[in-house]
């Protein structure tokens, strides 16, 4: 349960800061990005701004049963137009004040998903009494080519991907199109991670990969058992961990993949997730590949790497990533 405060009773200044930005808008207008949708997000006009302080939560600890948890944040209700109809959506931009890391106001606002609308989208916008009117979807060109669910989710993909300049590639092979994609990982082996999206009849399999050098260090080491055991860890209890936003804040899965050293391609440590074309998950597909997965795989690096080159006990590597209450890469 949420209690109201005022902004200045706010831990986090930086929650205190985007408040006073909100709140002090002439035109109370947002970009909501998180929005399959429309890939360059849509415009919303801002109903409500409420601060909140929620209940302190307790966990079972080393040290005892202590509080790990109380969140600070800022609800807004927002609106626009569609179909004629207004829809309302809430959103919360908020922080465990237990976790000692200081969010930037651009951090808070990037993982909720919201960003300040230029001069430019505000003009080309149509208003029904103030209130903005959804952009109609284009066609796209995948679903040109193969129509349904399947077409419009390569087509979110694709222009997600090209919306935060990030490379890719198309492999068309057989009766199965895969995009392959290179993302930045600073913490992973040569600083980046592979992503291959592999589109079947009924759905797709999303599978994430360290590069090469991670597989080369995976093979040569003597530590592989320790890994293994590490991975059945981030499994069993790490992934839903995230996925449910109990310990850590540093990533929010939609999605709980499967973490795994794969046989069948060169040892790659792998982490996969199958969609099915049409559910509900498929419109979050395109945030799961450029930012959620990776970030995870990114703070995980310097246990799964430190493990393989034997510099990291197994024994502490658990125990610090399941509850520590810094980001995993602190």
């Amino acid at each position: 349960m949420n209690t109201k405060i005022k902004p200045e009773e706010f831990e986090y200044d930086g929650l205190q800061k985007i408040f006073q930005l909100l709140d002090g808008l002439d035109k109370p207008y947002i970009i909501l990005t998180d929005n399959w949708r429309n890939n360059q997000g849509e415009l919303y006009r801002i109903q409500t701004i409420e601060p909140y302080r929620g209940e302190i939560e307790y966990g079972e600890f080393p040290e005892g049963y202590i509080p790990y948890r109380q969140d600070e944040g800022i609800e807004l209700l927002l609106t626009h137009i569609i179909k004629g109809s207004v829809e309302e959506k809430r959103i919360n931009l908020f922080v465990n004040t237990f976790n000692s890391y200081q969010y930037s106001v651009d951090e808070i606002m990037n993982r909720a998903g919201i960003r300040l609308p230029n001069q430019e989208e505000l003009n080309e916008a149509q208003y029904v009494s103030d209130v903005p009117v959804y952009r109609k979807e284009k066609k796209g060109f995948f679903r040109d080519l193969f129509h349904g669910d399947k077409g419009t989710m390569m087509d979110g993909i694709k222009g997600s991907l090209e919306y935060k300049h990030i490379p890719y590639s198309i492999i068309y092979k057989g009766n199965m199109l895969t995009f392959r994609v290179i993302i930045p990982a600073p913490l992973a082996p040569r600083g980046h991670i592979k992503a291959y999206v592999h589109f079947w009849d009924r759905d797709a399999v999303i599978r994430f990969c360290y590069n090469d050098a991670g597989t080369e260090l995976y093979k040569k080491s003597t530590y592989k058992s320790e890994l293994l055991r590490f991975l059945n860890y981030v499994n069993q209890d790490l992934i839903e961990s995230h996925w449910e936003d109990k310990y850590l804040e540093t990533v929010r899965l939609r999605y709980a993949p499967r973490v795994y050293v794969d046989e069948f391609n060169s040892d790659q440590i792998t982490f996969s997730i199958r969609i099915r074309y049409g559910s509900q998950d498929y419109y979050f597909a395109e945030e799961y590949i450029s930012n959620n997965c990776v970030e995870l795989m990114n703070g995980l690096s310097p246990y799964i790497f430190g493990i393989l080159s034997g510099e990291v006990d197994v024994d502490e590597a658990i125990k610090k990533a399941r509850y520590s209450k810094e980001p995993l890469h602190a």
